[in-house]
């Protein structure tokens, strides 16, 4: 099986490698990236730290993240109100400073936000802008790119002729690691291009604690990729058109995204109660463990996330075998 899985990778490959839609989506995938990575790098050159602590007050993660360019109190306070605004615990303190105040007990969801704290403060500020640029926007470009890994193999039966050597299973577990290393090889060469981009541009850019971090976000990314991949594919498998496909793969990653933002949000009434519980269900109620500090957190969740790829690709070996090809 394993064997044949890889005929499948190399064929789907060969057939990328000849697809021009292929080759100008993945552009538009890298462009996207060095574009949010050339404007972080002129916000941190350009502007003042003090719109730093604006774009911290107004609570946004982005802003907070764009602009520092030293290690000063305010950058340290911005770095603060982001892990406990991420944090998914209660936080008790108000200030970093009371992660080094030996008179104040800490608890133990203290203690988490401190150590996260101190992992991310000597992060360079363009890495962090990075791993929340994929968290964001990483499911929706990977759908534009293989949404129709699926459909267009059902659509024209084309599927039929290698279905008469190897199993479906085999075939649409095939497409979907072609698909997903397709994305990972994008997500490297675009990280590899951040840390460049960051080393040229700024003159206090740490490249020893930029690769430090981009290692852990690539295998961060790698399963939490391969967990919207086997959403997209099950969404593909569903259509027998491009426009179908399309729809379907926004459908449901927007109908996930909206689960989790209604099961977050507080509605005080039967709905709010099975939307909360519902979330539990979806990838984006766990994307807080993305930043989780430590080998246990980055353990815990390439974990979560690997349960859900399974999860996903399990329902969509099901419906191809059930599926009239």
């Amino acid at each position: 099986m394993f064997k044949d899985i890889l005929r499948v990778v190399k064929f789907e490959f060969s057939l990328h490698l000849s697809s021009t839609r292929i080759w100008l989506n993945s552009i538009l995938f890298i462009a996207i990236g060095l574009i949010g990575t050339f404007v972080y790098s002129i916000i941190a050159r350009e502007v003042k730290t003090t719109a730093m602590q604006v774009g911290a007050q107004a609570g946004g993660v982005l802003g907070s993240f764009g602009v520092a360019t030293s290690l000063d109190e305010s950058y340290k306070s911005s770095v603060f109100f982001v892990v406990k605004h991420i944090s998914d615990c209660e936080v008790l303190i108000d200030s970093a400073a009371a992660c080094t105040d030996a008179t104040i007990t800490l608890s133990a969801c203290d203690k988490s936000v401190c150590q996260l704290y101190n992992e991310l403060l000597p992060v360079p500020p363009l890495m962090l802008g990075a791993l929340w640029f994929f968290i964001m926007l990483l499911p929706f470009l990977g759908a534009i790119l293989s949404f129709d890994m699926i459909s267009s193999e059902l659509q024209h039966r084309t599927a039929s002729f290698p279905l008469l050597r190897i199993s479906r299973r085999t075939w649409y577990i095939g497409k979907l690691s072609a698909h997903t290393i397709l994305i990972w090889s994008l997500t490297l060469l675009m990280l590899f291009v951040i840390i460049a981009t960051g080393w040229w541009l700024l003159p206090a850019f740490d490249v020893a604690s930029a690769v430090k971090f981009g290692l852990k976000t690539m295998l961060l990314i790698m399963p939490f990729t391969l967990t919207y991949m086997a959403v997209i594919a099950l969404a593909s498998g569903l259509s027998k058109s491009h426009f179908t496909a399309l729809f379907t793969c926004f459908a449901l990653l927007t109908g996930l995204w909206l689960i989790n933002l209604l099961g977050n949000a507080e509605i005080d009434n039967a709905f709010g109660t099975i939307c909360h519980a519902l979330s539990y269900l979806t990838p984006g109620h766990y994307e807080k463990w993305l930043w989780h500090p430590g080998i246990s957190g980055l353990l815990q969740c390439m974990g979560i996330y690997s349960l859900f790829a399974l999860a996903f690709t399990a329902l969509g070996v099901l419906l191809i075998e059930k599926k009239n090809i």
